[in-house]
């Protein structure tokens, strides 16, 4: 199951878990990330997250404008998706 790597890549957020900012493979790029979202913007944050990610607490927030919506936005136009009102 990659629900985890997809939901997060959607734009659905938490706070990281001690045990994975303090993971030996972190990627350099990706040391201080306090969340999901900057993770997965650092270079290798994807890769990391899709080999050492597992099922969590998620959120998304509703309220327009947020970095939730952006990455939601993002993700949608990558694969085609269309979003309407």
């Amino acid at each position: 199951m990659n629900g985890y790597f997809v939901w997060a890549r959607m734009g659905f957020n938490a706070v990281l878990p001690e045990d994975l900012k303090e993971h030996p493979s972190m990627p350099r790029a990706a040391l201080g990330s306090l969340d999901l979202k900057q993770l997965l913007r650092s270079p290798g944050g994807e890769e990391f997250w899709l080999r050492f990610g597992r099922s969590m607490h998620l959120e998304f927030a509703l309220k327009e404008p947020s970095d939730c919506w952006d990455q939601f936005e993002r993700y949608a136009r990558s694969h085609n998706i269309e979003v309407t009102p």
